[in-house]
């Protein structure tokens, strides 16, 4: 790579990093009333089916594990 290609590279890293502080100091001084609350993330719940197939998987794989040990 040349000199020119890698000095474009790094000018355009460093515009896409002010472009971000940009938008995030935007985010932080918006007078869009109250801050946004955060969003809590999704628990996904194992359902009866799903944890069947995991402790079948688990024991297929456990007594493939110790008929090898024997």
């Amino acid at each position: 790579m040349d000199q020119s290609a890698t000095g474009s590279a790094t000018n355009a890293a460093e515009a896409t990093a002010k472009d971000r502080q940009v938008e995030a100091s935007k985010k932080r001084s918006s007078p869009n009333g109250p801050p946004q609350p955060v969003k809590k993330t999704k628990h996904t719940t194992l359902s009866t089916e799903n944890l069947f197939i995991l402790v079948a998987s688990y024991n297929i794989r456990f007594s493939e594990y110790s008929r090898r040990c024997i």
